[in-house]
């Protein structure tokens, strides 16, 4: 385990999923893609990450609930709105970079859960 905070950066993506809330209604899979993401993985097994995906700005806290799995939440930001939702990540490591996958929920009242994943990379990694 790491003793100091580790900066990785890459992309985050989200698939809107079908899900009970919209059954009966037509709907299509999209796929979303980020424009800037900056991730540090801290000693004490917490990640932060920032994403910027268009004019919002989401704030990512996880916490490991037990070995590779997190949970969390985020805050988002756009012009003078904010709101919160929910977000689990499995956490994947390979040779080059880190990969964590898992639902995230912009509306957890509804139980609508969205699929995501943040490829990252060491920062400066070319």
């Amino acid at each position: 385990m790491a003793t100091h905070p580790q900066k990785f950066t890459g992309t985050v993506n989200w698939v809107n999923r079908p899900s009970e809330y919209f059954a009966g209604v037509e709907s299509d899979v999209k796929r979303y893609f980020t424009d800037q993401v900056v991730a540090i993985f801290r000693p004490d097994s917490t990640i932060a990450i920032d994403v910027t995906y268009r004019q919002s700005i989401y704030t990512i806290q996880l916490s490991t609930v037990q070995p590779g799995m997190f949970e969390g939440s985020f805050t988002a930001h756009e012009g003078g709105s904010a709101w919160q939702g929910i977000v689990t990540a499995r956490l994947f490591i390979g040779q080059t970079g880190r990969l964590l996958y898992g639902t995230w929920s912009e509306n957890p009242t509804l139980n609508v859960k969205d699929t995501w994943w943040a490829d990252l990379l060491p920062d400066g990694s070319p």
